[in-house]
């Protein structure tokens, strides 16, 4: 009977010791959980300060590039595509005088007048395009309606450098057939800078690109003329 008694003894106390650990462990977790929960929203704010968020600098170069039209466009005289804005609305950047007119779309085809309005496509591409390599890049264009220019923006980044790029476009209107395309180039590294310029053509012999080489923090203002 002794011996029965003490077994129980034995059993009740290794049971209560069991359960006084599940307590302690219950209120040290609890301990825990409220000072993270107290402690937690500043050591985030000290993790990001350490550590910021990496924002596209393609993207700081083409908003200052186009600050001015998007100001414009509030009052409806310009408008403007961002390609890191892909779901904005927007019009077609198109430049034209009458006689010929050409989009500044993917294709960016040459449009001459037939049958009252700019109709018939020319296998003619007569915009030229900058290219850096191994650069990623954002673009923009816009169409200022009041001066009948369309601008197109590049910005390429080169060691989270931008390198901006600033086409206009538009077309003479004393003289029908003339497209003119001014090409602006800043380079902001401390090194030489390779660029690639090419214009499509309809002929392969035709279509060899020119490589450039822009000096250190300098810049290269380019202007084509085009009569067709």
């Amino acid at each position: 009977m002794l011996y029965e008694l003490c077994d129980l003894f034995r059993r009740c106390k290794r049971a209560l010791d069991s359960y006084m650990s599940l307590r302690k462990a219950f209120l040290l977790a609890l301990i825990v959980f409220g000072f993270l929960l107290y402690v937690g929203p500043s050591v985030f704010r000290w993790v990001r300060k350490k550590t910021p968020i990496m924002i596209d600098p393609n993207i700081g170069c083409i908003a200052a590039n186009m600050n001015a039209l998007l100001r414009e466009s509030q009052f409806f005289d310009a408008s403007v595509y961002r390609s890191y804005e892909p779901d904005e609305p927007y019009f077609l950047p198109y430049v034209g005088n009458g006689k010929i007119g050409v989009p500044l779309d993917n294709k960016e085809e040459l449009y001459v007048y037939y049958k009252r309005y700019l109709s018939a496509p020319i296998s003619y591409h007569p915009i030229v395009q900058v290219d850096i390599p191994g650069a990623s890049t954002q673009e923009g264009t816009a169409v200022h309606y009041t001066s009948g220019i369309a601008y197109k923006f590049q910005c390429f980044n080169m060691r989270r450098h931008p390198v901006s790029v600033i086409h206009q476009v538009y077309a003479y209107r004393l003289a029908p057939s003339l497209l003119i395309q001014q090409i602006e180039i800043m380079n902001p590294l401390n090194e030489d800078l390779t660029l690639i310029l090419r214009q499509e053509s309809s002929t392969s012999s035709e279509n060899t690109p020119l490589v450039i080489t822009l000096q250190t923090e300098t810049s290269l203002n380019i202007k084509y003329f085009l009569k067709k």
